[in-house]
C-alpha cells in the first residue's frame, strides 16, 4: 500500500511531524508551497491567514498540486490555524483529484487538537466524493497533546534558553499576545490580584494567571512561532529525557 504524506508547514514543526509519519509508513513526502509565502512576521501572518480562512480563499500553489498517481493512502497535515487547516491545504483538496484514495488527516497544535478540521475535511471530501479515514492510531504518539504542566515548564525554559534575557522574552511574549488577542495579561493579572487582597488568592506570576484563565495554549502557540529553534530543542530534550 503506497502512502503519500502531504503537508503545509509555516514554522517547520508540521514538516517534522510529516517526516516522522513518512518514516513510519515508508511514504513519499510532498510539501505544499504557496506562490506567495506568508509573512515572516507572526502578527502579519496571523492576519493574512485569518483573512484567507474567513473568505475561503485558496492560495495558488507553487509546489504540491501535482497529480497523486499511485498513492492509495494520503496523509494530509497542517498546523491548526483558527481551528481549521491552513489555506494551502484547502487549495490541495480542491485542486487535486483524490478519487478512490483514503485520506488520513494529521495536525500540529498547541493544545487545540483538530479543532473543526475533521468537519471541514468531511465537507470538502463530500464535495469531491472521496473516503475519509480518520485514524488516530496511525499517528499515535507523535500528535499527543503536551499537558499543562509541560507547557509551563517549556515556557519557563525558553525564556532563559542559552542565557537569553528572560525578562525581555516574557515581555515580548506578552506584547505579541496582547497584539494578537487584544488581552493585556500583565494588566489583567494586576487587576485580578488587587481584587484578591482579602482572600489571598493571588497569582504568583502572569503565567499562573494565563493558566488559571485559559490563555496558556495561545501563549504557548506564540512562543512556538517566536522562538521556533529554541522551542524545538527544548521539546526534543524533554522527549528524550534530557534536562
Amino acid at each position: 500500500m503506497k502512502a503519500l504524506v502531504v503537508y503545509y508547514s509555516y514554522s517547520g514543526i508540521t514538516r517534522r511531524l510529516a517526516e516522522d509519519i513518512a518514516l513510519i509508513t515508508d511514504g513519499e513526502l510532498r510539501e505544499l508551497k504557496p506562490q506567495k509565502p506568508y509573512s515572516f512576521s507572526y502578527n502579519t501572518a496571523v492576519k493574512e491567514a485569518r483573512e484567507e480562512i474567513e473568505k475561503g480563499y485558496c492560495p495558488p500553489l507553487a509546489e504540491g498540486a501535482e497529480p497523486v498517481e499511485g498513492a492509495e493512502v494520503i496523509f494530509i497535515g497542517s498546523p491548526n490555524w483558527l481551528k481549521t487547516f491552513a489555506p494551502p491545504v484547502l487549495t490541495f483538496l480542491k485542486t487535486v483529484n483524490l478519487s478512490g484514495r483514503t485520506i488520513i488527516p494529521f495536525c500540529t497544535h498547541g493544545g487545540g487538537g483538530f479543532g473543526r478540521m475533521i468537519e471541514d475535511y468531511k465537507k470538502e471530501i463530500q464535495d469531491i466524493k472521496i473516503e475519509l479515514a480518520y485514524q488516530k492510531e496511525v499517528v499515535a504518539g507523535v500528535t499527543e497533546n503536551i499537558d499543562v504542566y509541560q507547557k509551563q515548564k517549556i515556557l519557563n525554559r525558553v525564556v532563559k534558553h542559552k542565557g537569553s534575557n528572560f525578562s525581555n522574552r516574557w515581555n515580548e511574549l506578552y506584547i505579541v499576545f496582547r497584539e494578537t488577542y487584544g488581552i493585556d495579561l500583565k494588566a489583567r493579572r494586576k487587576g485580578y490580584d488587587l481584587k484578591q487582597i482579602k482572600n489571598g488568592d493571588k497569582c504568583k506570576s502572569v503565567l499562573e494567571y494565563a493558566v488559571k484563565f485559559g490563555h496558556l495554549d495561545k501563549l504557548y502557540n506564540i512562543a512556538l512561532k517566536l522562538y521556533e529553534t529554541d522551542m524545538d530543542e527544548i521539546i526534543h530534550n524533554i522527549q528524550i529525557g534530557l534536562n
